[in-house]
């Protein structure tokens, strides 16, 4: 999972970094599977983080983003190359 995701994180997506978003909470599906011994296991599995943004009216629109488009707001301040640097997790942002 992606540590650094948190609830109030201001955050771009890698195709707009000029539209800020927040960070509103992680969307996990759970499942059962079998484990070596055959015996049920419950797993879960992050499947997209859910952010808020303002619209044009003002109001609030919600959207879901697959953590790998997200790039930290303060990340995205530093210009393209920096964003583009940590969506390709290079250099220090390998870990994230």
């Amino acid at each position: 999972m992606s540590n650094w995701i948190k609830k109030g994180l201001a955050v771009v997506h890698i195709t707009n970094l000029e539209k800020v978003m927040t960070v509103d909470h992680c969307i996990f599906q759970s499942k059962e599977i079998k484990d070596n011994s055959n015996q049920p296991k419950r797993v879960s599995r992050l499947i997209g983080i859910e952010v808020n943004m303002v619209n044009e009216d003002g109001k609030i629109d919600k959207s879901v983003c697959h953590s790998k488009e997200l790039i930290p707001l303060s990340i995205a301040n530093k210009g393209k190359t920096e964003a583009y640097r940590f969506y390709s997790r290079e250099g220090e942002y390998e870990n994230y």
